[in-house]
């Protein structure tokens, strides 16, 4: 056992300088993926329950993670890893991931019109799919419920953290959700998460979020991409406040991001 973790490690470190030295051919048309060079993006350590699972941090005491799936239910939340020693550039994150507003049966009904969770990574952002996409007559994990509650005319949907891995691995799963957000600067964190701020702070009671898989993938410096990074980070200073270390921090980064376009 002691020579196989050794071989294990050795493959490991001979995968992460392969790609640390690929990074700098990556492109959007031949990204480079950099998940293993953190652990547990996607949960693969956590068969198991743990409230806290390896690389993430959330405001939430209600995240959890299980069968290789982490959820929050029924509260408001920020999860996310912070990934450190990246080159600037755009990154593609990827990850299985739904969320409802209310109950199974009120979401559905709404077609997940309020679903407010989402994928994020640094200021970029997409809401994830809600889970009334995957509802249908064919039930595919035994121990879920019915989640309309109809008994002449059931529908069956993930319902549970080990229902939810079933739909996630089901091919064409209609659960996967994209972002491409923006390192301005070498050294920069890349922070990558899911999130339910809800209304104000306030989720719809019995609202429930669940994902997985989480993928990175580096596609190199793209000038105009970050040339938009940094306007909007210059919108959201001169937002913030009309101060002259505002307007002094601002001017620093108007100059660098015509530089960078």
């Amino acid at each position: 056992i002691e020579q196989i973790n050794e071989w294990i490690a050795s493959y490991q470190d001979y995968l992460v300088a392969g790609i640390r030295e690929a990074l700098p051919s990556a492109s959007a048309e031949k990204p480079i993926e950099v998940t293993p060079l953190y652990a547990n993006l996607g949960f693969e350590e956590n068969t198991t329950e743990s409230a806290t699972p390896t690389n993430w941090t959330c405001n939430s005491s209600a995240f959890k993670a299980r069968a290789n799936v982490g959820e929050v239910w029924n509260a408001s939340f920020d999860a996310h890893v912070t990934l450190e020693g990246l080159p600037a550039g755009a990154y593609r994150i990827t990850a299985h991931a739904l969320s409802r507003s209310g109950s199974n049966a009120e979401n559905y009904a709404q077609e997940g019109a309020n679903v407010t969770a989402e994928l994020y990574a640094n200021n970029a952002f997409v809401k994830v799919k809600s889970q009334h996409l995957g509802v249908g007559t064919e039930k595919l994990y035994d121990n879920d419920d019915n989640v309309i509650g109809d008994e002449e005319n059931p529908l069956w949907g993930p319902n549970s953290m080990e229902g939810a891995r079933v739909y996630f691995d089901v091919e064409d799963t209609p659960y996967f959700s994209e972002v491409v957000g923006n390192v301005v600067s070498e050294g920069d964190p890349l922070v990558v998460g899911v999130r339910d701020l809800g209304v104000d702070g306030e989720v719809t009671p019995d609202s429930w979020t669940i994902w997985s898989d989480v993928r990175v993938y580096y596609l190199g410096v793209s000038s105009n991409a970050l040339y938009e990074e940094m306007q909007g980070m210059i919108a959201e200073a001169e937002a913030k406040a009309e101060t002259s270390q505002v307007t002094a921090a601002t001017d620093k980064l108007e100059k660098a991001a015509t530089a960078a376009k």
